[in-house]
């Protein structure tokens, strides 16, 4: 499938860009779904990864490929932008206060913190109303915890 095609083309196809590297009008057939062991999904595997609106349009065709309803894009910026914002912290997080070589069980535990930091004083849902000052405390927290170590 040509990618310019991909808006109007067969609503159960998602493209994948030429950059993945997997060859030219690649898409990715949104009716196979396979169950991938955790293991397996390694950030050196990674392909490519979707900017938000990416993501939401590609919600938007997934539910429409099992619902045949496409939800328009707002509402799925509506309904999952502090998702995605808590992903992008998190991410801040890790890559902030992981020293050197990642091994599995550091991961975990920075991980484990950053839920546990989102999770108290309601942070999480607070996203919700308030990006900037949840953003703000956790970029508060990371450089208290860098100046601890």
């Amino acid at each position: 499938m040509p990618y310019e095609r991909w808006p109007d083309y067969d609503q159960n196809h998602f493209p994948i860009p030429a950059v993945a590297d997997i060859g030219q009008g690649r898409c990715a057939a949104l009716w196979e779904w396979t169950a991938v062991p955790r293991d397996e999904l390694l950030r050196g595997r990674r392909r490519v990864t979707l900017q938000d609106q990416g993501i939401y349009i590609f919600l938007q065709r997934l539910i429409h490929s099992l619902s045949r309803f496409a939800p328009p894009v707002t509402a799925l910026k509506e309904a999952s932008a502090h998702v995605l914002a808590e992903a992008e912290l998190e991410y801040s997080w890790v890559m902030e206060l992981l020293d050197g070589d990642p091994d599995s069980t550091h991961l975990t535990q920075l991980v484990s913190e950053f839920d546990a930091f989102m999770t108290a004083e309601n942070r999480r849902n607070t996203l919700r109303t308030d990006r900037k000052r949840v953003a703000a405390e956790v970029d508060a927290e990371i450089r208290r915890r860098r100046e601890a170590t």
